[in-house]
């Protein structure tokens, strides 16, 4: 009965910290760069995610759970003045929702910081636990590094809280920190890179890389 139920926790573990590194908790797909009040951008995103756990190998195993994973990203974002954005983000293969707002700090010719805050969520099954997810990013930081009129280069680290409801309940916290380049003024392309580590026993870090184009 114990390694019954030792394998229902590693698999909503598993679960739970697989969310973190295929979803929107890593990558971000925008800058410090507020839009234009009254503006909109679309952006679409190939992401690929890669989750280490501290179990070994046949723990993952017998749980049947993949530790990478491949996913497509759709995100919109609009201008609600010339320093206030909001954005919705359909990620890891559209199963994952997250909502957020921006508000830029600094607008320099060089550089730029915005501040965020968000919050996301999704439902998981693994075998007979089932699971629904919160995740609240306060906050997130944006510094950008303006390269050129059309080329920034980007950092973006956050901090998350993460709520599990159902079947194993539990709650924890991950800090992360993504960066790229965007590439383009009205439209163009986006890549960005992260890694993140969830403080919680079992947990190891994970990280994940996106490739997308925004117009």
């Amino acid at each position: 009965m114990k390694s019954i139920s030792k394998l229902f926790m590693n698999l909503a573990l598993v679960g739970g910290l697989a969310g973190l590194g295929a979803c929107a908790s890593i990558t971000s797909l925008t800058t410090a760069k507020t839009l234009k009040g009254g503006t909109s951008e679309w952006a679409v995103a190939g992401t690929y995610s890669n989750l280490k756990l501290n179990q070994s190998e046949e723990d993952i195993a017998k749980g049947d759970v993949a530790t990478t994973a491949p996913g497509v990203d759709v995100q919109w974002r609009y201008g609600l003045t010339d320093d206030d954005e909001i954005g919705l983000r359909a990620a890891n293969t559209l199963t994952y929702f997250i909502g957020d707002y921006k508000r830029a700090l600094v607008k320099g010719s060089d550089f730029g910081l915005s501040i965020g805050a968000g919050i996301g969520g999704t439902q998981y099954s693994i075998g007979t636990v089932s699971n629904t997810v919160l995740d609240f990013y306060v906050p997130t930081v944006f510094a950008d590094f303006y390269v050129s009129d059309s080329m920034t280069i980007f950092a973006a680290p956050k901090f998350m809280f993460r709520m599990q409801m159902g079947d194993v309940s539990s709650n924890m916290s991950q800090l992360a920190v993504s960066g790229g380049m965007k590439w383009g003024k009205d439209s163009g392309v986006i890549l960005e890179g992260g890694w993140s580590k969830a403080f919680v026993d079992g947990a190891g870090s994970g990280w994940q890389v996106a490739a997308g184009y925004f117009f």
